[in-house]
């Protein structure tokens, strides 16, 4: 009896000493086929990547702003255009390193800055035009040009384009609206979404 035991007891380690080696043979052969081909392990992590980078669009929303038909296109020297109502004027000012623009009237003042010190967005929250863009708005009462506005909504935008000729750096686009009501904030809020992307 002992004998059998002791052959049953022989057995059983044979066969874990068996199933080890031919784990470990796996685990070799897997090693090796990933040097040989290094594609078996990046592939994985590309993928992981791309899901993330999919995520992160998905989840910013798409904004479209349907415009009055009786408001007016700005296209802004070839760059892009947005629009506004027909009661703006634009305002004489000169930009020193980029591209400037305002236009006013009684209730609400728009301004945008195109170039390469525009303040870019590091907080994207929804997309204006297949950009990633951010919106802020604030309370704060400012004079200019003797009128009062209590409220700023601001757009900021990712850089735009790669700058070219005298300037390399990115290209980025910043629009300000200024105003003193509810109603005009939903105005500026449309304008500031009309903006379309020309280039």
């Amino acid at each position: 009896m002992k004998i059998l035991n002791t052959v049953a007891t022989l057995s059983m380690c044979l066969g874990l000493l068996l199933a080890c080696g031919n784990k470990r043979n796996s685990i070799t052969s897997n090693s090796n086929d990933a040097e040989k081909n290094p594609e078996l392990i990046s592939q994985g992590e590309g993928s992981e990547s791309d899901a993330v980078g999919s995520v992160e669009e998905q989840s910013l929303s798409t904004i479209s702003s349907e415009v009055p038909s009786d408001w007016k296109k700005i296209d802004a020297s070839g760059s892009f255009s947005f629009s506004l109502p027909n009661d703006m004027v634009q305002l004489e000012i000169q930009g020193i390193d980029s591209f400037v623009q305002v236009y006013s009237n009684e209730d609400l003042r728009i301004s945008f800055d195109y170039g390469p010190y525009s303040r870019p967005t590091n907080t994207p929250k929804e997309l204006v035009d297949g950009k990633r863009a951010e919106i802020i708005e604030s309370m704060e009462e400012v004079n200019i040009d003797e009128q009062a506005y209590t409220q700023h909504s601001l757009i900021l935008f990712e850089d735009i384009e790669q700058g070219t000729t005298s300037y390399a750096g990115p290209i980025g686009l910043t629009m300000s609206a200024r105003f003193t009501s509810d109603t005009s904030k939903e105005i500026a809020k449309k304008i500031l979404r009309s903006i379309k992307f020309l280039k």
